[in-house]
């Protein structure tokens, strides 16, 4: 199946946990970048260099009825309308 383009996504997770209501969880994109568009050749590295954005992005905290966590999804989307989603976990350190 040809490739449409691929796209890698940086996801803000908050969660809260109150102990009467259960767990709340938001998750909101904070980047999106294409790294490629059209067919890619099968067995091509493509180097990927992100900047993560200074205003949104802070270290990862997990605190006792807080969680504030970070993932990277990778997208590929193929001329047929098929889009898989690959989801990494991220750890931010300050």
């Amino acid at each position: 199946m040809p490739i449409k383009q691929i796209s890698l996504q940086l996801i803000r997770v908050e969660t809260i946990c109150a102990v009467s209501e259960g767990t709340c969880k938001e998750a909101s994109e904070v980047q999106s970048i294409m790294i490629a568009q059209g067919n890619v050749m099968p067995d091509v590295e493509i180097p990927i260099h992100v900047v993560l954005p200074r205003l949104f992005s802070a270290p990862s905290i997990n605190w006792p009825g807080f969680q504030l966590d970070f993932e990277a999804n990778i997208v590929v989307e193929f001329e047929n309308g098929f889009t898989p989603v690959e989801n990494i976990p991220l750890k931010i350190y300050r």
